[in-house]
Order: C-alpha cells, then sequence, then structure tokens
C-alpha cells in the first residue's frame, strides 16, 4: 500500500476586479492513494469531501488580521478604515467584495487611477474558527496629461480654450478636473452667446503613465433675443418685465445678465419664482410664478380695561401694509404705523417709482410723522433718487427735510426750539443673495452717508453727519442648514456740544437686539451684531437658535454689555407668515429670569 498524500490545492480563479467577479481561495484535501485501496478510499473520500464542506457553511469564521502590503502612499491602518473590514468581525464575502473597491476610490482620489490590487487571499487560521485576510496593492504611478486638443471648435481657438481650463498639459490628471472643466467650457460659450453649446470627451489614449485627451465641442448656433415669451404673468405687465429684466431685442444671448436679471425678478416680493431659458436660437421664454401682490404684517392690541382712555389712545401695536406692483407696474405704496406707548407714535408714508422715463432709475419719496411721549414732535420729508447697475446694485441720492417741535409736556423735559433741518445724502445697496426671505448664500452690503444742517428759533446753526453701515452674510455649512451673520454701526458726530435726544439712534428689540424692549436704549453712536444658526424647512419657512450683541454710547453712558440668547421661527401657515423670536437677555453682569423673557411675534398676510 502506497503512502497517502495529504496536500493543498488552490482553485481560485478570478476575474477583473472592477467587473466585480471574485472567487476565494478554498482549502481543498486531495488524497492520493495506491490502486489497491482505490475503489475504498474514494468513498471514504468523497464523504470527507460533503461532510467538511457542510461544516465550513455553517461555521461563522472570524477575522483573525488583515494584512495589508504594497502600500507607500498610505498608511496600513487608513487602507483597513477606508476597507471597513476589521479584526474581530465576522467574515463575509459579499462585504469584502464590495468594500475592496473603497481603496481603489481613495487612490483615484489622488490620482492614482492606474492603481490595482491583486485578488485578496483568504486562509483560515490553524484553530478553524479564525482566518486572515491578505491584500496585495499595486500603487504604479500617477497619470501625466501628455497632450490636450480639441474637435469642431470655432468661437474659441485651442489656445483660448486650454487657458480656461484648469487640466494642463505635463500635470496630473484628475477625473473631477476633467468634469469642471467640461462646465467651464459651456458657461464660457453661453456666456458668448451660444446657451446651447454641449462639451463631450471625444477620446481619451493612455499609453504607459501617459493620457491624451481630446475634447469634442458641438457650439450649436449663436443665439440672439429675438422674441420673447411669457409665462405666469397675470398681474404684471409684459413691458414692465422687459424694463425690468433690460434685455434688448436682437441682443446677443449673454448668461450672466440673463441670470441676474432672473435673480433679480425672484427678489420682488410678488414673484415667488422667475426662470429664464432660452427655446431656441431666437426666442426666450420668460417664466414666473406670482405672489399675493398687497401684504400687511404686524400685531395689534386694544387696552380696554383702561376706560379712562379714548378709543385711539386704547389702541397699541404696529402695522406695515404694503401695495406691491399697482396696475402691474411694479410701483409701490406702503404705510407703516406704530404705537407701543400711550404718548409716542410713529407714522410713515412711502411711495416707490421704479423707473423715471423708461430709465434705470428709481425714486422714493416718504412722509413721516414721529411723536415721542409728548417730548418733540418730527414732522418730514424724505426722498431718494437711486439708479441701478447691470448688476441690479443701487446707487442713490438721499435728501430729507425736517420739522422738529417742542412736544405737549409743560413744563418742557427737554430744552429746545422750533428747528429746521435739511440733509443730502449717499446710499450704496449690494446684495449677491439668492433669494431674500430664507437665502442660503450671499452677503448684502448697505453703506449711507448723510449730512445734515439745521437751525432753530434762535438762530443757532448745527451741522452733523451720520454714517451708516451694514453687512449680512449667509454660509451654507451643509444641506438646509445655514449660519446667518449681520453687523451694523451707526454714528452721529456733530457741531454742537450735546446732540439732541430727536437725533439720537435707538437700539432694542425685534429689529436689533431681541430680549429687550423696543426702542430701550439710545445714543449717538451704535452698534449691534446678529448671529443665527438656521434650519431651513421650506422656502420661507425655518427654525433658528440666535445670539445678539449690542453697544450704545450716549453723552453720559456708555454700554457694552448688551447680550441675548433664544430662539425663534418663521412659519408659512394658511393665515400667512408667522414670526416668533423668544429671547432671554444679559444687562449690568447678569441674566434676566427666563420667565421674564420677552417675546418678539408678527405675522405677515397677502391679499
Amino acid at each position: 500500500m502506497s503512502d497517502i498524500f495529504l496536500c493543498f490545492v488552490d482553485n481560485f480563479a478570478a476575474k477583473n476586479l472592477r467587473e466585480h467577479q471574485m472567487i476565494f481561495k478554498h482549502i481543498i484535501p486531495i488524497i492520493y492513494f495506491s490502486s489497491q485501496l482505490k475503489k475504498i478510499t474514494l468513498s471514504i473520500f468523497l464523504i470527507y469531501i460533503i461532510s467538511h464542506q457542510v461544516n465550513y457553511a455553517n461555521q461563522d469564521l472570524i477575522i483573525n488580521k488583515i494584512h495589508i502590503s504594497g502600500n507607500k502612499l498610505f498608511s496600513t491602518q487608513k487602507i483597513i478604515s477606508v476597507l471597513d473590514i476589521h479584526s474581530g468581525e465576522i467574515f463575509s464575502r459579499e462585504k469584502l467584495n464590495n468594500n475592496i473597491f473603497n481603496i481603489l476610490h481613495l487612490y483615484e482620489k489622488y490620482g492614482y487611477y492606474l492603481a490595482e490590487i491583486l485578488p485578496p487571499e483568504v486562509i483560515p487560521c490553524s484553530d478553524g474558527d479564525k482566518l486572515d485576510i491578505f491584500i496585495r496593492i499595486m500603487e504604479n504611478q500617477k497619470l501625466i496629461i501628455d497632450s490636450i486638443s480639441f474637435r469642431n471648435n470655432r468661437y474659441y481657438n485651442d489656445k483660448r480654450l486650454k487657458a480656461m481650463i484648469g487640466s494642463k498639459q505635463a500635470s496630473t490628471f484628475n477625473l473631477q478636473q476633467l468634469y469642471q472643466d467640461m462646465q467651464t467650457i459651456c458657461e464660457q460659450y453661453a456666456e458668448k452667446g451660444y446657451p446651447f453649446c454641449s462639451v463631450n470627451i471625444d477620446t481619451i489614449a493612455i499609453y504607459n503613465d501617459k493620457l491624451s485627451l481630446c475634447f469634442d465641442i458641438q457650439e450649436n448656433g449663436l443665439t440672439r433675443m429675438c422674441a420673447f415669451q411669457y409665462q405666469g404673468n397675470e398681474i404684471t405687465k409684459a413691458k414692465t418685465i422687459n424694463k425690468m429684466l433690460r434685455l434688448n431685442k436682437d441682443e446677443i444671448y449673454k448668461e450672466s445678465k440673463v441670470r441676474a436679471g432672473e435673480k433679480y425678478l425672484q427678489a420682488k416680493p410678488y414673484i415667488s419664482k422667475a426662470c429664464i431659458r432660452p427655446l431656441d436660437n431666437k426666442n426666450i421664454l420668460i417664466s414666473i410664478t406670482e405672489s399675493k401682490m398687497n401684504n400687511i404684517y404686524g400685531m395689534l392690541g386694544y387696552k380696554s380695561s383702561q376706560e379712562n382712555l379714548s378709543f385711539s389712545e386704547k389702541l397699541f401695536g404696529f402695522f406695515n401694509v404694503s401695495f406691491l406692483n399697482l396696475f402691474g407696474t411694479d410701483r409701490s405704496f406702503f404705510l407703516y404705523w406704530k404705537k407701543l406707548q400711550k404718548h409716542s407714535s410713529l407714522t410713515k408714508v412711502q411711495y416707490y417709482e421704479p423707473f423715471i422715463f423708461n430709465y434705470p432709475l428709481s425714486a422714493e419719496v416718504e412722509l413721516f410723522r414721529k411723536v415721542t411721549d409728548t417730548l418733540y414732535v418730527n414732522t418730514g420729508l424724505k426722498f431718494s433718487c437711486a439708479y441701478n447697475d447691470r448688476n441690479y446694485n443701487k446707487y442713490a441720492m438721499l435728501f430729507n427735510i425736517e420739522h422738529i417741535l417742542p412736544g405737549s409736556g409743560r413744563p418742557l423735559l427737554i430744552d429746545f426750539s422750533r428747528t429746521y433741518k435739511k440733509g443730502i445724502g449717499v446710499e450704496l445697496n449690494i446684495s449677491t443673495i439668492d433669494y431674500p426671505l430664507n437665502p442660503r448664500a450671499g452677503t448684502h452690503y448697505l453703506g449711507r452717508y448723510i449730512f445734515n444742517w439745521s437751525i432753530n428759533d434762535k438762530n443757532e446753526k448745527v451741522q452733523e453727519q451720520r454714517i451708516e453701515v451694514s453687512i449680512a452674510h449667509n454660509i451654507e455649512i451643509f444641506r438646509n442648514n445655514v449660519v446667518y451673520m449681520k453687523m451694523s454701526g451707526k454714528n452721529i458726530s456733530s457741531t454742537s456740544k450735546k446732540i439732541p435726544v430727536y437725533e439720537l439712534y435707538y437700539l432694542g428689540g425685534y429689529d436689533d437686539v431681541r430680549g429687550f424692549l423696543d426702542d430701550q436704549f439710545c445714543g449717538f453712536r451704535l452698534g449691534y451684531l446678529n448671529l443665527e444658526y438656521r434650519w431651513l424647512l421650506t422656502q420661507k419657512s425655518r427654525i433658528f437658535l440666535f445670539t445678539d450683541w449690542g453697544y450704545y454710547k450716549s453723552d453720559d453712558k456708555e454700554r457694552k454689555d448688551l447680550f441675548s440668547i433664544g430662539f425663534g421661527l418663521r412659519l408659512q401657515t394658511v393665515i400667512g407668515l408667522l414670526g416668533l423670536d423668544y429671547a432671554v437677555s444679559h444687562s449690568n453682569g447678569k441674566w434676566e429670569n427666563p420667565l421674564n423673557g420677552i417675546v418678539h411675534f408678527n405675522i405677515q398676510t397677502e391679499f
């Protein structure tokens, strides 16, 4: 009887890893035996094979160790982390099959597109309950771009196209950069009147570690805006839309100008959505979705318990009524009223004219009357004329005339005579935000300078300068999560030794530092910071956490410790847009009791 030999045969057969087909190594005992015991040992062999396969299939093997070799660019720990298979886990052939490509994606991310992974070896340990995994990596070299060429390009020559893309000759090839280059070429063509341009990869040739690229550009003809078609404008007149967009007939299509016009339309409070797109090389479709043209927001209360007051004295609160897009012409009319104390109120009436003599000039007129607690009455007229540039930024000239009278209180609490004031100023208003109510990105800049001169009944002349600056910025850190920050500052410099109370700025309340009463503080210099973390629910709704900080300085006081924290929401409801802010304030070195926090509430209704 001849000797019996036990050996291991690897029946591994694998196709390309990128075809997702792998067959792992099994240990199959094969017994060579003498011819005299052939029939008997064959039966024993078959029984052994069947029983071994059943036991192996039913047994959950534990991964003992993962061995990585050939890796120089990344550490073994990094590769195992990307593989997402660890020692102590139950071995899964399917998981190993799928996760092995994570390693390839890691190398591709850093430009190693020629990296290879040899079929993994799975070998059981001697105790039979565990196994080791062996993975061998061949990193190879990065792909270097040897040449870049273009086909079918007529408007741009090869030299101009090579200059505008990020992929350069003799640089490392990057697949993401390639996609970005294709997008860049399309954008540049759209800017020059070719919105239907398409870019594809004609050929990619690889020889050793060198790569040759060829882009196929289909320009698809020059587009001229010969005719405009309108959709959705039930109230807004077509000629009004044309004036706002400033698109001329037979003008060559320009992508940046069209997108800026689209953004400007959507910034209008009576337009919820706007889309401008070319139908072909001659026709442009302007589609808008209109909202309600009028809205009102505010809060109104009635002091029914105070019977000694007249009906008008019992009313308190504020409201702002807006009549937008009058007769479909983008003209607007506003009415504002505010009364939070018995003897204090503010009333304003505004009118907005969007086009003067069909030029991109707008005008706004405001009449106001402010009564402050029997101290003084301020009545005035404000006028502004603004130019809107191609990017819809506004540059305005400001004019104002005011008449200040002592209040009805006797004796006079502040000593001043009847005063007449005139002023002139400039304003710069620049906005890059993407949507006015719930912006995800962009910045809004507002700067204003005003020079005033006044004279009173005593023939005393005073000159003052006002500087006001505001910057609001939005950053979307991840989907529907936005950080909003606003910084504002105001300052008055005057030839008067003491600036009268009617000239001061007011601070506190819903518009600046929440958690304090409206207009609780006043001074000739103030600043405040608003920081919000917003979770956007819909286009108009959001929930947010906020913190506010305020500073002001007057002739006899300076405060730097005005601080508040809170939360709020803006919720689109059936009756309108609900606004609710709750804040707890901190001042004089101590926090307010949360039960005494201030709730700022308002609702905006369209009709």
